[in-house]
């Protein structure tokens, strides 16, 4: 589609979102902005009210407290159907009896579109998503991502200020999702539509998202592009949800304004370029990535430990290693990078630098998976 033909992405704004179900509370003061053509993931585990946020900005739930703006205006006073929302369900909800092409005007016909306008949006939005040649046949006749497509196409026919998708590739296989990710994200920068996405993958909100939401017991985690959700969690539930990690006892040794030495259980002790989040003798609990250690040789001020079992990937081996004195840590090697350690082999670890060490007070009070 030609830039002159794609909408303008409209700014989205969640203001202090509070929601409860009989007493229960299912959205706890949630505040969002969302810009302008970005495609925001609203991220967690069952539960934790993401679903709920997105029915508020369609319009299926009116929020208990808080506002909820497009451009600066309120739309909370705003019936569904006149919001102006496309809207792709996890089950794609198309008409069997209906051809792709008649699945994807029905919307335009239900607002009276003019029959050679609609026809001409139709060829447009299937060009989109690639599926003009399949355009005459039924919803049996096509896979499960391509009945993702004609939903997609048939939710941005309409010219939509905001797309809403719910779970939407949840029903397809590993592989077929991956294909989707891509696809999705290349029709919505597209469009230039601002998009909102519930999920509860990880993978998926970093593959696809401008920006994560993490949400869990109805509140608001963290909000930020997902490098920095990745790289910088706000706190212990972000850092374990997002991807994987291991989580070690310390206490720190040392303090610097952006250093800190931490101390381990059995003498080994390990510098961290990053403050420590307590003074001298504080608990923490240190957090690694499998990416972020490096082998090397045991003993001396290196973690300790011994290979429990080595899991080939193809490019990387991942190694599961029972630390002396503390749990089992996942490291992950790259081929090639360094030789390969034998079960039972003794193992030293040390840190490799980098984004994928955090630092937390042990402790402090967490929101649940």
């Amino acid at each position: 589609m030609a830039d002159a033909a794609r909408p303008a992405g409209h700014a989205l704004r969640l203001e202090a979102i509070t929601h409860r179900y009989s007493g229960t509370l299912a959205i706890d003061d949630v505040t969002l902005d969302i810009a302008p053509g970005d495609l925001v993931a609203l991220l967690g585990p069952s539960g934790c009210g993401k679903t709920t946020l997105l029915r508020a900005v369609a319009g299926f739930v009116r929020p208990t407290a808080g506002d909820i703006r497009i451009d600066g205006a309120s739309i909370l006073h705003v019936p569904a159907v006149r919001r102006g929302m496309g809207i792709v369900f996890q089950n794609y909800a198309l008409f069997p009896h209906m051809t792709v092409a008649e699945n994807v005007a029905y919307g335009l016909e239900a607002r009276r579109t003019p029959a050679d306008e609609a026809r001409r949006t139709v060829a447009k939005m299937l060009e989109l998503v690639q599926l003009g040649h399949l355009a005459k046949r039924r919803p049996s006749e096509l896979s499960g991502g391509q009945q993702q497509r004609v939903a997609l196409a048939r939710a941005l026919a309409v010219r939509p200020r905001l797309l809403l998708l719910d779970e939407p590739l949840s029903a397809l296989d590993k592989n077929l999702r991956l294909d989707m990710q891509i696809e999705i994200r290349r029709i919505q920068r597209e469009f230039g539509i601002t998009t909102v996405m519930v999920t509860h993958d990880q993978e998926e909100a970093m593959t696809m998202a401008d920006k994560i939401a993490v949400l869990s017991d109805g509140r608001l985690q963290q909000y930020g592009a997902p490098t920095e959700v990745y790289d910088r969690p706000a706190n212990v539930f972000v850092n374990s949800f997002i991807g994987t990690t291991n989580l070690i006892a310390a206490t720190v040794a040392e303090t610097g304004a952006d250093r800190c030495r931490l101390a381990f259980a059995g003498g080994a002790a390990l510098d961290v370029a990053q403050p420590a989040p307590g003074p001298v003798g504080a608990q923490v609990l240190v957090s690694v990535r499998p990416e972020g250690w490096r082998l090397g040789a045991p003993g001396g001020e290196a973690l300790t430990g011994r290979s429990v079992m080595a899991m080939p990937l193809g490019p990387a081996t991942i190694y599961d290693i029972a630390i002396e004195g503390g749990p089992s840590v996942k490291v992950l090697v790259p081929r090639g990078l360094a030789a390969p350690v034998a079960e039972g082999e003794r193992i030293g670890l040390t840190l490799a630098g980098g984004e994928a060490l955090s630092v937390f007070p042990a402790g402090a009070p967490q929101p649940s998976a």
